[in-house]
């Protein structure tokens, strides 16, 4: 068997089915354009807040702007999304913190992370796959 191949698929596959769940129960919840929830992670299109559409101008300095969508929903990952969180946090750590760095800069957390996540997936479980294979064939010998 060989696990550095498979695991790495099976990985990118749970990540593309809780990916299009999340964006099922954001079309279903009529939400923000702005804002993605995938599993239990908020993440923001417009991190700089480019595209803001404030009522409030700099001329009125009481005005309050309540921005209904800076609200977020707390989601609770299910079990797949744990299992896939889990065994992949290596990858999720050093998704976030490049998710987190490129969002500084202005570029999108949605359009990161949904690039780098696959990526880093499939490196980690590659690595894993890799392991596990070498371990097996030691043990055949």
């Amino acid at each position: 068997m060989r696990w550095r191949l498979i695991l790495p698929i099976i990985g990118v596959v749970v990540f593309t089915g809780i990916s299009l769940h999340s964006g099922l129960i954001r079309r279903m919840r009529d939400s923000s354009p702005r804002y993605f929830s995938w599993s239990a992670i908020n993440l923001d299109s417009d991190p700089l807040n480019k595209r803001s559409r404030s009522s409030c101008t700099r001329s009125q300095p009481e005005c309050v702007d309540w921005n209904v969508e800076d609200v977020g929903l707390w989601v609770h990952p299910g079990l797949l999304e744990r299992a896939l969180g889990i065994s992949a946090l290596p990858a999720f750590v050093a998704g976030l913190l490049i998710v987190a760095g490129l969002s500084e800069v202005g570029i999108s957390q949605v359009l990161s992370f949904m690039i780098f996540m696959p990526l880093l997936i499939s490196a980690w479980f590659f690595c894993v796959g890799w392991l596990v294979d070498r371990w097996t064939l030691k043990r055949a010998k």
